[in-house]
């Protein structure tokens, strides 16, 4: 069944109100159900449930969408997981059912080999080792924590029912580097099973528990695992960070287990490497606020920066705990104890202040090679700073710590953007097009458009006064935004609107925008969208004279021109 033909057939097996009933309490009201939205703050239900037409909608923070856009922006997924997912909880068969039968099996193997290493953990040296390190056995079943006991063919006499060419396919086995024959990758070892999205083990983790190299091994690249796709520990996370906001990043799976029994559930490992864009992807339609919990030491500070500064550039708001050197969260709670685990996350303080500050200390600024040293390392960390207005405050502040003048510092500071860079930027502002024919920043008018379609957003009579000035809904660059206030303005178009997980992320932040906008703030944004719009068509009446030879074209134009300057002088008066 082709995606359209089977996106139709879920939304007729499966109940609209079950699915969200899931996650939110809803109660009967008239014809639907409502409930508290769960994709703002509210104290009093605004979120509806239709029943008969399979949608909801809210109407305090104006959400809308249908079964696939609501399960997508709670668990996290793109609409193809939303898609896989509820396929099979509707009995649903999708295109290409080979492939899904191959990996619906390959998933099954592993599963065996995931019971098969839980089970030789009991009465092994690698149960009494975890125990040594107080690893409760709340947790060992929790995280269905294993062990790969010595020997090179003990998954062949398993009982587990695979070829070797499917347990190839797992990264199970792998083959012998002199003559015929595979053995088993994981021997000796502590077993960490990696889960995906769904709560299934695609792949090991594995340390050694004796001498042997590396000290932690993990499965190979495969049909099931993409270790940059994937996050150890989201599976239990996701619903903690939906709820609070907030997302904390560690190091390994011993980390990870550490904040899970000092309480601690909003938390996921990048598995010992860089943080990717992948990994990114995953968590930022559920938060934008992330907690460093990494090794205090410089090595290990150094060694993330990497991902610090991707996160800065995609516009997330970086903290970092604040652990003792050389210790990780494991270090924390099994010798300080959970509660200073829980103190040292809570105290967390943002991580730029805490960069510029240590590299502060580190540097003797009484001297002009130290401060242009200290400068210089602080750089590539604000030119990563998507927001303007962001990154000149911090210019401020390196202006006062080294008793520069700012221009100074931000000659020093500021370099030209990298592609990398201006790709995060698009990202962070939704794919805004800058006008080239102001001496505005991007950023100012990049916020009047999101503080103006949030006015409107809480408020739809505000546009009332817009529509007097001639405003329309070209104004706005910003795809996203157009669309909202698109379906705001006019709800019987609302169904030909494009819905994803970027959608229901802006209207998360507009309701937040919306309780600090003033009548005053509307005006001035008001004011931003019709100046740019203006000068936008200065600027094209500007590019036709100049290509064009006919005198009275010319003249005409320039009385035009004059009219239109005339009209940006009036925007003051709104």
């Amino acid at each position: 069944m082709d995606r359209e033909a089977a996106t139709l057939e879920i939304k007729a097996r499966l109940n609209i109100v079950d699915v969200v009933g899931r996650y939110i309490e809803l109660e009967r009201s008239g014809r639907g159900y409502k409930g508290l939205c769960p994709f703002h703050r509210e104290k009093t239900p605004s979120f509806h449930v239709e029943e008969e037409n399979q949608y909801y909608y809210c109407f305090g923070c104006h959400a809308t969408g249908d079964i696939f856009s609501f399960v997508m922006h709670m668990e996290g997924w793109d609409f193809v997981e939303a898609l896989q997912a509820l396929a099979s909880e509707a009995g649903v068969v999708l295109e290409g059912a080979s492939t899904n039968k191959v990996n619906n099996k390959l998933l099954d193997i592993m599963e065996q080999a995931c019971q098969f290493y839980q089970q030789q953990l009991r009465g092994s040296f690698a149960e009494k080792y975890l125990k040594d390190r107080g690893i409760t056995s709340q947790s060992v079943v929790k995280f269905r924590l294993g062990f790969a006991p010595d020997g090179w063919q003990n998954l062949a006499t398993s009982g587990i029912k695979a070829t070797e060419q499917e347990f190839l396919d797992c990264g199970l086995i792998q083959k012998r580097r002199s003559g015929s024959g595979y053995y088993d990758r994981f021997r000796n070892r502590l077993i960490f099973p990696i889960f995906d999205g769904f709560g299934r083990p695609v792949a090991f983790g594995a340390r050694a528990l004796g001498d042997d190299k590396p000290k932690y091994l993990n499965s190979p690249e495969g049909m099931l695992f993409h270790k940059k796709e994937l996050l150890y520990g989201w599976n239990w996370a996701k619903e903690s960070v939906r709820k609070q906001k907030t997302l904390i990043l560690v190091e390994g799976y011993m980390d990870v287990i550490a904040c899970h029994e000092a309480g601690i559930n909003n938390v996921v490992a990048t598995m010992g490497t860089a943080l990717t864009e992948e990994q990114i992807e995953i968590f930022s339609k559920q938060t934008n606020k992330v907690i460093l919990a990494y090794d205090a030491d410089a090595a290990g500070q150094m060694a993330n920066r990497r991902g610090v500064m991707m996160l800065l550039r995609y516009g997330f708001d970086i903290l970092a705990a604040n652990f003792p050197v050389g210790f990780d969260p494991d270090d924390v709670l099994r010798k300080l104890g959970p509660d200073s685990l829980k103190e040292a996350i809570d105290s967390a303080e943002n991580y730029l202040n805490r960069t510029i500050r240590q590299s502060a200390a580190n540097n003797d600024l009484s001297k002009v090679g130290s401060k242009t040293k200290f400068l210089r390392d602080i750089a590539p960390l604000i030119n990563e700073i998507p927001s303007r207005a962001l990154q000149e405050e911090y210019l401020h502040k390196l202006s006062e710590i080294t008793s520069l003048s700012y221009y100074a510092v931000e000659k020093e500071v500021l370099q030209k953007t990298s592609k990398e860079y201006e790709r995060g930027r698009s990202r962070y502002n939704n794919k805004v097009v800058s006008p080239s024919a102001s001496d505005l920043t991007v950023d100012v008018y990049e916020e009047a458009e999101r503080d103006f379609v949030a006015t409107v957003f809480g408020d739809p009579s505000y546009i009332n006064e817009a529509m007097e000035i001639g405003f329309e809904l070209d104004w706005l660059e910003n795809d996203g935004l157009r669309n909202i206030l698109k379906g705001v303005l006019m709800p019987s178009d609302s169904l030909s609107v494009p819905f994803n997980r970027d959608s229901v992320e802006l209207i998360r932040e507009l309701a937040e925008r919306m309780e600090k906008i003033d009548e005053k703030r509307f005006r001035d944004c008001l004011r931003k969208l019709a100046e740019r719009h203006i000068y936008r068509q200065i600027e094209e009446l500007s590019i036709a004279v100049t290509k064009s030879n006919e005198s009275v074209f010319y003249f005409e134009a320039l009385i035009e021109l004059r009219e239109l300057m005339i009209q940006v002088e009036n925007l003051s008066e709104l």
